[in-house]
This record gives structure tokens, C-alpha cells and sequence, in this order.
């Protein structure tokens, strides 16, 4: 589940009153403290891999039983609860010790409002490589919130009955934007959608926003600094996106009602058997393959629409756990020990066990992943993954740009790839007239990850 961009782009004002972050706060190495230790976790993601909550309160469990001194009381937060409860959390410099986050620019935003201790000062960068895509997290240097389970976005599980009941060999999924848009036809030749896709909330949009226009890119420097108008919205990349969407919709790959329905409703009909495919975050995996049936889905990545570096990848990201900079010295020492235990070898082995979600670390044995699909998805995700894409541009663009722009191609608002193009740019250009000290950070983070090559 990500439906979370709205909110974060609403405290955007607040955030603009005060840009410049802490400096980073270095503890040092220290004993573990003997006397009581109370640490509060603020977190999110029951909803999108169940189980989460009995891990860790098994997992709190264990680490007292080992640290007496220590005791725990968790948050779980509402979607549309989590990032204004940190606004106010943050604001009052007070509240959990360890806060739950996504990645890229919903890290970097607590990092520039001074929230957070970074994760590798605390538990050293040799710990801190072992996360699995740190570099969402990574500023000026330093990993600053540490990886807790893997989210491939967005792999496409695919109905086999549905295939066959469309004349098309289930064994062999289309492998080129060819072949796909040729699905869509032969689907709809016999009355049903290749893509089980609803666009009302504008959501469903934005999944195909992530697997395509990622095909079309050669890095998140660039993507980065088109957001902050170095180059444009209008330039090819981001037209050749909005032409394969174009594509879909004149191949009818979408049902009929796809204006009236939201993502989930949309999404199901393909257990249903009345869709073909549809996009999923990986999180949601092992559960939506139960709905078809493991003998009748398959899964695939989304066929390249582009030329880009990662055309033949899939997105991966990963969700975080993070040290808030007012908690004590004796609060960030056991919070980062807490860490590190929940990083190791048992833990990770009964994060999957309890979720059917893989953690994310590198240490983590995916011999574990018992289900092909699953471990199929895994693969894409940790074996050269492209980035996830909407974690590096505002909500703004990505939602009332993009996401926006692809429905009005749907409902007939927009009638061409360039005009979508050009909505997207003049959101985008309203967006840095209103952003301005904001922008100066995008700028920086365009630098560093171009430096770095990402």
C-alpha cells in the first residue's frame, strides 16, 4: 500500500519555515545503559504486511528479556495519521524514539527538519551497508534510517485461466510493448481487459507511472533535476511515457470503467477472473497470489516502453526504521542496539516467517522463500533493482502532474502525450514558485546522487 503521497506535500509550508536541518548529531560509543530505558516506536505497515505487529512485540519481548532495564510501548498509525502525528511530534521535539519511514524524499524530509540521528553514526556504516537500498536514505555521506522489509514496486501478477480463456499462452507472458498491447486486443476481443486498472482516486495511475516512466530514464540525478527545472517535463523521457499510457487506452487495455472504479476495485477483478493482469506493490504479494490460486498466477515485469538503463528492472524500495534526534543519549544507544537486533539472522528469519514479506537486508537467507513467485519478485528486487521513482519526485508532480494527466487521457480531458507532458511541467513549474527553499534542498540532493552516479 502506498497511498500516502497527499499528506507529506501538505506540511510542505512548515517545512519551508525551517529548512535548515541539525546538525548531525555523532554519539558515541558507549555501554548499553543499566538503568531504565523506556524507547516508543511509532510505526506504519500492518495494512501492507500483516504480521508486523506480532513480530515485534515478539521481538520487544526478546530483546528485554535479554535487557530487563528496557521496556517498550508501540504507536501503530493510521495512513493518514502517520505524517501529520510526526509533524507534531516534530515540532513539539518530543515522542517516539523510533519513528517509521518511507524512503527517498519522505526520509530526506525528516532529515532537513532535523528529526533524526543518523542510522550509520549510531550503528556504524559497516552494519548500515548490509540494508538493502540505504541510498534512499543516504545524505551528505550518512545512512540515516535503517532498512525493515523489502517493497518491489511494482510486479505484475497475471490470471492463467484468464489468459487461455483469451486465446493466449499463459506459459509465455508478453515480453515486449508489442506483444502487451497485442494482449489488450486479443482480451478485449473477448469482451474483458487485459488490466485490471481502476483510476477514480487516480492511484491506478500511478503504478504504471512507476514500471514505465523508470524504463525511460538513465538515473534519479536527472529525474531530480528536471523536478528542480533544470531540464523539462516536455522533454522526450517523460512524452514517450505519456505515449505508451496514450498506447493502453486506444487498445481499450483498461475496462471500460476504469474512470469509475478505484485502484483496489479495479485491481481485484483479476482473482475475480475478469482481468487479465494487474500491478502490485511486492509487499501485497504472497496474499494476492492466494486470491488467484498459486496454480492458476504468474507474474511478470512490465514489458520495456523505453531505452532507459533500467528498462529490463524492476523497482525496489525499502521501508525504514529511524532514531529521532530529542530522544536521550541513553535512548539512542538502546534504540540502536534494538536496531541491530532486529537485524540479525533470527529475526530476519522470523520477519518472513510471521509476514511472508522478506526483510531488508542483505543477510537475510531468501533459501527462506518458499513460494517460486515470491522469490521470483525478490530476485528482481535485490539482484540490480531500478529505483522507485515516485520517492524522488513531490507529490505535487508526481500525483497533480502525472497520475492526474494519465486519468484525464482516460476520461478524453488530454488529448495527446505532449499536452500531458505539458500539464505535468506547468504543475511542476507552479510547484517550484511556491517551494522555494525546498527547491534549494532538491538541488543539493540532485548533486549528490549525480556525483554518485545514481
Amino acid at each position: 500500500m502506498r497511498i500516502r503521497r497527499e499528506w507529506i506535500w501538505t506540511l510542505v509550508a512548515a517545512l519551508a519555515l525551517g529548512m535548515t536541518a541539525a546538525p548531525a548529531m555523532r554519539v558515541a560509543a558507549q555501554s548499553l545503559p543499566t538503568g531504565p530505558v523506556a524507547i516508543e516506536v511509532w510505526w506504519w505497515g500492518e495494512t501492507e504486511a500483516p504480521g508486523s505487529q506480532k513480530w515485534l512485540e515478539a521481538a520487544e519481548a526478546a530483546y528485554t528479556k535479554q535487557h530487563p532495564n528496557v521496556t517498550f510501548k508501540n504507536n501503530l498509525l493510521s495512513t493518514d495519521a502517520l505524517l501529520p502525528t510526526y509533524e507534531a511530534a516534530g515540532k513539539a521535539k518530543q515522542g517516539p524514539t523510533i519513528m517509521y519511514l518511507w524512503g527517498g524524499i519522505y526520509t530526506m524530509d525528516a532529515v532537513w527538519k532535523g528529526w533524526l540521528v543518523p542510522i550509520s553514526d549510531l550503528v556504524g556504516m559497516d552494519e548500515a551497508k548490509h540494508y538493502i537500498n540505504s541510498q534512499e536514505a543516504t545524505w551528505d555521506g550518512k545512512v540515516w534510517s535503517a532498512a525493515w522489509y523489502l517493497q518491489p514496486s511494482y510486479p505484475i501478477v497475471y490470471n492463467k485461466a484468464a489468459f487461455t480463456a483469451a486465446g493466449l499462452d499463459p506459459a509465455n507472458p508478453p515480453k515486449t510493448w508489442d506483444a502487451f498491447l497485442a494482449a489488450c486486443d486479443a482480451f478485449h476481443a473477448k469482451g474483458m481487459p487485459l488490466v485490471g486498472l481502476g483510476v477514480k482516486d487516480t492511484w491506478g495511475a500511478g503504478r504504471f507511472w512507476m514500471d514505465s516512466l523508470v524504463q525511460q530514464i538513465d538515473g534519479v540525478g536527472p529525474v531530480l533535476k528536471t523536478v528542480t527545472g533544470d531540464a523539462s517535463f516536455t522533454d522526450k523521457p517523460y512524452v514517450d511515457f505519456f505515449a505508451a499510457w496514450k498506447q493502453m487506452v486506444d487498445h481499450q487495455c483498461f475496462p471500460g470503467d476504469a474512470a469509475s472504479l478505484d485502484m483496489y476495485t479495479g485491481q481485484q477483478l483479476v482473482p475475480q477472473g475478469k482481468a487479465g493482469l494487474t500491478f502490485i506493490t511486492g509487499s501485497e504479494l504472497a496474499s494476492y497470489i492466494d486470491a488467484i490460486g498459486a496454480e492458476k498466477a504468474g507474474v511478470m515485469k512490465l514489458p520495456p516502453t523505453g531505452q532507459g538503463v533500467y528498462k529490463d528492472q524492476l523497482g525496489s524500495t525499502s521501508q525504514t526504521l529511524a532514531v529521532a534526534n530529542w530522544a536521550s543519549d541513553d535512548q539512542k544507544a538502546v534504540a540502536a542496539d534494538f536496531i541491530k537486533f532486529l537485524h540479525s539472522p533470527e529475526q530476519l528469519t522470523a520477519y518472513y516467517a510471521t509476514t511472508g514479506v522478506p526483510p531488508a537486508d542483505d543477510r537475510f537467507d531468501p533459501n527462506a522463500i518458499t513460494n517460486p513467485l515470491v522469490r521470483q519478485v525478490f530476485d528482481w528486487a535485490t539482484k540490480n533493482p531500478a529505483p522507485e521513482i515516485e520517492n524522488y519526485v513531490p507529490y505535487d508532480i508526481a500525483f497533480n502532474g502525472f497520475n492526474t494527466a494519465q486519468v484525464q487521457i482516460v476520461t478524453g480531458q488530454i488529448a495527446s502525450p505532449e499536452d500531458a507532458a505539458a500539464f505535468t511541467q506547468s504543475v511542476a513549474e507552479k510547484w517550484r514558485q511556491s517551494n522555494r527553499l525546498l527547491l534549494e534542498r532538491y538541488k543539493q540532493w540532485a548533486q549528490q546522487k549525480a556525483a554518485a552516479g545514481i
